[in-house]
């Protein structure tokens, strides 16, 4: 995992815990249906920009 992906991380975790609660960025990146599950709750709000930093995470 190279920097900017960590940035990107960092970012995610705490723009979601604001919004749908804490997010564990360890358990994200290694555990799908945890992954699935985050992403289902940020898709479901509509939160744009946690929907565009999901996007970057696993693209």
């Amino acid at each position: 995992m190279d920097n900017q992906c960590l940035i990107v991380l960092s970012k995610f975790s705490v723009a979601a815990r604001k919004i749908i609660g804490p997010v564990n960025p360890a358990k994200l990146i290694k555990d799908n249906q945890y992954a699935t599950e985050i992403f289902e709750q940020v898709d479901a709000l509509g939160d744009e920009e946690l929907i565009l930093l999901s996007s970057e995470i696993f693209h």
